[in-house]
């Protein structure tokens, strides 16, 4: 088999490693790209080094065929009807966070895939991390017991390095801290806790018209109790977890990982001893996908959890405060 071809939808920044991940791996190059903004189209140019034909709209580069796949990297509310128009194209789909704004359009997709018969998945790339691997893999392998609290929090500056930009208009966004940064956190929150009972939640906008501070409270459905804050106006990056189980708590710390374990302290954990990735990207894990060699590491059941979590959140938040029940979504 040759090569895949590559259609990209969206030439801004975040492209470009993708770009990088592909044509490295010796699968794949890249054929089209369709942005609208020619400013960014050149810029896709000069860092990628190749010259892909060109096309302002996504349905004009689907129409001028000789694509095997495609990843968008557009804003976030036309996620759902681009990644349809590609499926339904024949294509194979790596889609950028979040999958889509709403859980309605995630079920809908969901459907999709299945009457398409096609590879799609989300560029979640915590799932390839050690760190967050060893994390999930001390959990789900019952070792520390009955897990009983998972929090997180996410600590950026946000508020000022978005202004201006897409991500701060609710129309490409759909949101704002929560589905653009959070998104990555609400993603590690389901693959470690499972799926999701209840939501309660608060928001700060800060004089934007999108959400920049959230506090999130929630139940699992396995009667685990959940938090995640974000701020999105401090100064500095910070990424904090703690999750608490009956035999032991474990302890994220900027990239630095604990465990503690009553009556032996805590200890640090050392990087040797982390497990070993399923890919080194998210666009490898993908090839791996479409050539048969591994089920989708991220398929679209996890982009439903996500939209369901983040969507309860910003209708409680709307409510004041009021829990929402991710079944009712």
């Amino acid at each position: 088999m040759g090569r895949l071809r590559f259609g990209v939808i969206g030439a801004g920044g975040i492209t470009h490693g993708h770009v990088h991940n592909l044509l490295a791996s010796g699968e794949a190059e890249v054929v089209a790209v369709a942005d609208p903004n020619p400013a960014s189209v050149e810029r896709f140019r000069q860092v990628t080094g190749i010259a892909p034909r060109v096309h302002d709209d996504h349905r004009a580069m689907l129409a001028s065929g000789g694509l095997d796949c495609v990843l968008i990297a557009s804003p976030h509310t036309m996620h759902y009807a681009q990644s349809r128009d590609c499926l339904e194209a024949g294509l194979h789909v790596l889609c950028e966070k979040p999958m889509v704004c709403s859980s309605a359009d995630a079920k809908r997709l969901a459907d999709d895939i299945r009457r398409c018969g096609k590879v799609f998945m989300i560029s979640y790339q915590r799932h390839i991390d050690p760190r967050y691997l060893w994390m999930h893999n001390q959990l789900h392998s019952g070792e520390l017991g009955r897990v009983t609290a998972i929090t997180a929090l996410s600590s950026q500056e946000w508020l000022s390095l978005a202004a201006g930009s897409w991500r701060q208009d609710p129309a490409l966004s759909g949101g704002g801290q929560l589905y653009d940064t959070g998104s990555h956190f609400v993603d590690v929150l389901i693959w470690l806790g499972g799926p999701v009972e209840e939501v309660v939640a608060y928001q700060d906008f800060r004089s934007t018209p999108v959400d920049i501070n959230s506090t999130i409270s929630f139940r699992y459905q396995s009667g685990c109790l959940g938090s995640l804050t974000i701020l999105g106006d401090t100064q500095t990056w910070w990424e904090d977890w703690t999750i608490s189980a009956e035999g032991g708590t474990l302890l994220f710390r900027n990239g630095r990982l604990y465990k503690a374990v009553l009556g032996q302290g805590i200890h640090e954990v050392r990087p040797d001893s982390l497990p070993p990735t399923p890919a080194s990207s998210i666009d490898h894990a993908f090839l791996d996908a479409v050539a048969g060699r591994a089920e989708p590491l991220v398929p679209a059941t996890v982009g439903l959890g996500v939209i369901q979590l983040s969507e309860a959140a910003s209708r409680s938040a709307a409510s004041g405060g009021h829990p929402v029940r991710v079944a009712d979504l």
